[in-house]
């Protein structure tokens, strides 16, 4: 993915190709999840003759999805024209930092909430809220106005 950003950073025929292409693209990464998901399940059974190569196709798969769906994903929202907000122009100001820091955040939730014997799905909401709000709030108090801040959009004044 960086290597991707690099690259489109530096094309702009690239980035056009992206964005013309983003539907196809998009329908490349469904099929590829689709067919990962199926041959998921075929994986999951060790007795057959040609586990490992089924194995070896679903990981494949399941890559390829992941770039097809993210490039596509990229393309259609590159494509919609967004009005300009305050509210959109702070999650974009802390999207890099809740990238950086959301994944030491979900680990260490998850490490205190693997004791708890409550079901997955309220594991997973309570994650997921709890780090969203942990990295928007040390975006807020710790990063925006600070010299990081600065290093990872720009100088930012208190209003």
């Amino acid at each position: 993915f960086f290597i991707l950003g690099f690259l489109t950073y530096n094309s702009s025929n690239l980035l056009n190709d992206i964005k013309s292409k983003s539907r196809y693209i998009l329908c490349a990464g469904i099929l590829f999840a689709l067919l990962a998901t199926f041959l998921q399940f075929l994986y999951g059974k060790t007795y057959l003759e040609y586990y490992l190569l089924i194995e070896f196709i679903a990981i494949l798969f399941s890559c390829c999805a992941t770039y097809f769906l993210t490039v596509g994903l990229w393309g259609c929202f590159i494509n919609i024209k967004f009005n300009d907000s305050d509210i959109l122009r702070y999650i974009t100001d802390s999207s890099y930092w809740v990238y950086i820091i959301n994944m030491p955040i979900v680990a260490i939730i998850q490490i205190v909430l693997v004791s708890f014997s409550i079901p997955i799905f309220l594991k997973f909401i309570i994650s997921f809220l709890l780090a969203l709000s942990i990295s928007m709030l040390t975006y807020e108090y710790f990063v925006r106005y600070t010299f990081i801040g600065t290093l990872l959009n720009r100088r930012r004044k208190r209003i």
